[in-house]
Parts: structure tokens; C-alpha cells; sequence
């Protein structure tokens, strides 16, 4: 994340497999479980996802087509309604 700009983006352990990351054994960030992130860098990170900028084009459009197959039940854009995410 950092290579992209994306510096308060941390992933600090795999899911399944087990294994931190340097950051993930930082005893302060314990607390967040899997990673954390701020709601801008996330929105920077989506935006860079759109244009191609984080992997390539074609896993981009996988990726984006792969997230608006997701049923909403439980994610954040739940009560959103119609509004197109991407």
C-alpha cells in the first residue's frame, strides 16, 4: 500500500494462514485485528483500482465486476440503496 501512496493503509496478518506483517507485530496495532485503514485511502485506493493503477487492467475489471456481485448484507454500503458503488 505504501508503494502506492497509501501510507495509513495496513494489512497486518493473512486471513486463514496466519502470519503478521512487520506492522501486524507492532503490539498498538493488535487491536485491529486483520488491518485498518482511513475511509480516504480507501476511496484513493478504489479510484487507482477503476484507472488500473494497482494491478492490471484486466485483473482491475475482475476485481471491481467481482465487487459488484456482493449481495450487501453485511458490508458498509448496506443502507445505500440504489446508489451505484462503482
Amino acid at each position: 500500500m505504501e508503494s502506492l501512496g497509501l501510507k495509513n493503509i495496513k494489512v497486518l496478518r493473512r486471513v486463514g494462514s496466519g502470519g503478521e506483517s512487520v506492522a501486524g507485530k507492532v503490539l498498538d496495532n493488535k487491536r485491529f485485528g486483520l488491518g485498518f485503514a482511513t475511509s480516504r485511502e480507501m476511496v484513493l485506493l478504489l479510484k487507482k483500482l477503476e484507472r488500473g493503477e494497482v494491478v492490471s487492467v484486466s485483473a482491475s475489471k475482475e476485481m471491481i465486476d467481482l465487487m459488484k456481485r456482493e449481495q450487501e448484507h453485511y458490508a458498509i454500503g448496506r443502507s445505500l440503496g440504489d446508489v451505484s458503488l462503482l
